[in-house]
């Protein structure tokens, strides 16, 4: 029983190394304004929601989604996804509470607006 405790620790720990050195050398390497850095951001985002570090985990898809809006604009699937992913993330930090204003916002909304527009324009570029 010990053994798997010391073994979950060492993974866990080993992983939150790796993702936070991958957002520190997107970060010096493609700067904070690039969209790889917010591919990671996204990343240790989806760490800090799996270690229950929640409210974290939120401003870290807010900086994601902002770089993503800044870099593609407001209608692209990129931004979508990083939408979806807030979205879900609110829901998870206001389940507590019963009050969930910022996950039905329009954040989630928005995302499923874009995504269908792209399935729709991908499906006429296929046919």
């Amino acid at each position: 029983m010990y053994v798997c405790l010391y073994v979950s620790l060492y993974v866990c720990l080993s992983v939150c190394l790796s993702v936070c050195l991958s957002v520190c050398l997107c970060s010096q390497e493609f700067g904070t304004k690039h969209h790889r850095y917010s591919d990671a951001l996204l990343d240790y985002g989806f760490f800090l929601l799996n270690i229950d570090s929640i409210c974290q985990a939120v401003k870290v898809y807010q900086m994601a989604l902002d770089i993503r809006v800044a870099v593609f604009g407001g209608n692209n699937l990129h931004v979508a996804i990083a939408h979806e992913d807030l979205a879900y993330c609110a829901y998870v930090h206001e389940y507590s509470s019963g009050k969930f204003h910022d996950a039905r916002s329009c954040t989630a909304l928005w995302a499923i607006c874009i995504r269908r527009n792209a399935n729709g324009a991908m499906a006429k570029i296929i046919v």
